[in-house]
């Protein structure tokens, strides 16, 4: 069975009406664990009501909590989160908190040492504890994924630079694809170009950039990949790229063929969309009939993705 550890910021995301368990990595770690996978996830919660609870649900899901720590200084991290009238999501992130004091250790320096995927974001450098940790651990990484999930003003250049120079593969949307490329100075003229020199530039194996309605691209093993959104109608957008990198990565860990990966990566990113929160539960047959139904009541993806695509960020 393949191993996966994420590692970062575990929390609650609070809505006007209620609060759900959330936190990119702890996403992305809940859906390869229901994918089957051996999933673990480090990170560190506070000696509290909400870590309390934040257990307890993990448990409830299967995923073990034997890799976060509990911090009795700081409280469990809390994140306020607003829909706009299209479900897009906007964040209020509290600091500090538990997560921003993951502490290194042999244990958990081993976990990632054997493990197949190393998995993390950038919110967690955002102090100094859990970054000098988060840099101790991509040491002994065997392939990392940086998922870079921008929360201004959480993160700076100097740091993410030296974290996409660590990673294997990266993930990101289209507004920091654009950053990237001008952090990096790249000025070719179409996206493929700019995504074949950005991955030059860093020397990664991989990257996946997400384009919202016009669905995502994949540049792997030097072949560009390239797959339509499906339409749906927005509930809220929390959690839907953290699932969609979670297949993504399940895909290509299981060695699928890369368009059925990327097609049922932007199927799960829709259906995450299309409900309440960030881990909605979306069975693999919930998926398989989605995909269904939308190939035999819309054109193709793959007719869609031809026409609309576009060639130039």
């Amino acid at each position: 069975m393949k191993k996966v550890v994420c590692f970062g910021e575990v929390l609650f995301d609070c809505f006007p009406s209620e609060k759900k368990v959330g936190g990119a990595p702890l996403n992305v770690g809940l859906r390869l664990h229901h994918f089957g996978l051996d999933c673990q996830m480090i990170s560190c919660i506070g000696q509290d009501e909400d870590g309390q609870v934040l257990r307890q649900f993990l448990s409830q899901e299967g995923l073990s909590a034997d890799y976060i720590q509990i911090n009795k200084d700081y409280h469990t991290g809390t994140v306020s989160v607003h829909l706009d009238k299209n479900g897009n999501a906007s964040y209020e992130i509290v600091q500090p908190v538990a997560w921003d004091h993951i502490s290194i250790s042999e244990e958990n320096s081993a976990l990632v040492k054997a493990a197949d995927l190393f998995v993390f974001g950038s919110l967690v450098a955002r102090q100094n504890s859990s970054k000098q940790t988060l840099f101790a651990l991509l040491e002994s990484a065997k392939f990392s994924v940086f998922d870079l999930n921008l929360r201004p003003p959480h993160y700076n250049w100097e740091i993410l630079h030296k974290l996409i120079l660590l990673s294997d593969f990266i993930k990101c949307n289209e507004e920091e694809l654009n950053y990237l490329l001008e952090q990096f100075q790249i000025q070719e003229i179409n996206l493929e170009q700019k995504l074949r020199a950005l991955l030059n530039s860093i020397d990664g194996k991989g990257i996946c950039i997400t384009l919202g309605a016009e669905g995502a691209l994949l540049l792997w093993k030097d072949k560009l990949y390239q797959q339509a959104a499906f339409p749906i109608t927005v509930v809220d957008t929390v959690g839907a790229g953290d699932s969609f990198l979670a297949t993504l990565l399940h895909g290509l860990l299981t060695h699928q063929d890369c368009n059925k990966c990327l097609l049922e990566a932007c199927a799960m990113g829709a259906l995450v969309a299309s409900k309440n929160g960030a881990n909605p539960k979306i069975s693999d047959q919930d998926l398989l009939d989605f995909i269904a139904c939308l190939l035999y009541t819309s054109p193709s993806p793959r007719d869609r993705q031809r026409s609309r695509m576009p060639s130039s960020a």
